[in-house]
């Protein structure tokens, strides 16, 4: 099985070169994030509860980046070293051309967060053929299914079941997503949770901290509390887990997982062009159509991004563990 989307190999490998991109461009006043969230798609195939698809707010009238915008931006992303960009949506593989795209991009790894249900023989081939794009199936955000009970109940549970076995089979990379709440906090973070997904060969977990569109859900927020000790809890289990990378999202808009543990904050790019920090919803963002990625990224709005996630001090810290 491989280990984590073979994150730390590649992390080792690439990341000294990296780093001083990141770290010369960061002298020069530009702050480059390690993640990027960009909404590439808008339509889905499924309306499911709990969708991160609520928060895309896309008005009739506004202009969606076309493939080439997007292609500009994955060749910007690259030069100035970034090397994780998350695709949402909406459902990703309803705008294929776009992965299409992503996929000469083989300096970044591009992660798609699906439902899985279009991922068909020829889409499985498409990603095989691609291997730095990485299916992120939408298990309990998409679809309430809960492995400890087997996901009885749901309709979507077949399907997602299927398809792990499927892309196990090719033997290619992929992931889960689970909406995080008060309510399936100790669950979802189980042993026997997280060894249900292990014996599928799952090589991700992430967690999406749930963030409510309606103030009569306010109680399915975690409290900071709450949130301290489940990323406590995911440190503990990524030890027993280490085939697996656990890591999570949280409202605050900032990456946790072992190699950072504080948190690397995220940048957001609509469906429509607007960029700006992930933890800051308030902002209105910068139209990327107007300007390039770098001057984007050296405006004050994006001091909040810190030093990059693995260095080569780390790499010693890490071969020396």
């Amino acid at each position: 099985m491989k280990k984590a989307f073979n994150l730390m190999d590649y992390l080792m490998s690439s990341g000294s070169r990296i780093s001083k991109i990141r770290e010369w461009q960061k002298a020069q006043g530009v702050y480059v994030p390690t993640f990027l969230v960009a909404d590439i798609a808008t339509r889905c195939n499924l309306n499911c509860p709990g969708c991160y698809k609520r928060w895309i707010q896309v008005d009739s009238s506004e202009r969606l980046l076309s493939v080439n915008e997007w292609d500009s931006i994955f060749r910007q992303a690259e030069q100035l070293g970034v090397r994780f960009i998350f695709f949402t949506g909406g459902e990703p593989f309803l705008n294929k051309k776009v992965l299409e795209r992503a996929g000469c991009y083989s300096n970044i790894w591009f992660g798609v967060f699906t439902s899985g249900t279009l991922l068909d023989e020829e889409n499985l081939k498409f990603l095989s053929d691609h291997r730095n794009l990485v299916p992120v199936l939408c298990l309990e955000s998409c679809s309430d299914i809960d492995l400890a009970r087997m996901g009885r109940g749901s309709l979507l549970y077949g399907s997602l079941m299927r398809t792990m076995e499927s892309l196990a089979a090719k033997d290619l990379i992929y992931g889960v997503s689970v909406g995080l709440t008060k309510g399936n906090r100790a669950r979802v973070s189980q042993q026997s949770f997280l060894r249900e997904l292990y014996r599928r060969k799952c090589n991700a977990v992430v967690y999406i901290e749930y963030e409510p569109d309606e103030v009569n859900k306010n109680h399915l927020l975690l409290s900071l509390e709450e949130r301290n000790v489940f990323e406590q809890e995911l440190a503990d289990r990524q030890n027993e887990f280490d085939e697996m990378l656990l890591s999570s999202f949280n409202r605050d808009g900032k990456v946790v997982y072992k190699l950072r543990t504080e948190g690397e904050p995220m940048v957001h790019i609509t469906a429509s062009g607007l960029m700006k920090p992930r933890w800051n919803k308030q902002i209105e963002g910068i139209n990327i159509r107007e300007h390039t990625l770098k001057n984007i990224l050296s405006q004050p709005m994006f001091e909040g991004i810190g030093r990059e996630v693995w260095t080569e001090e780390d790499t010693e810290l890490k071969e020396s563990v």
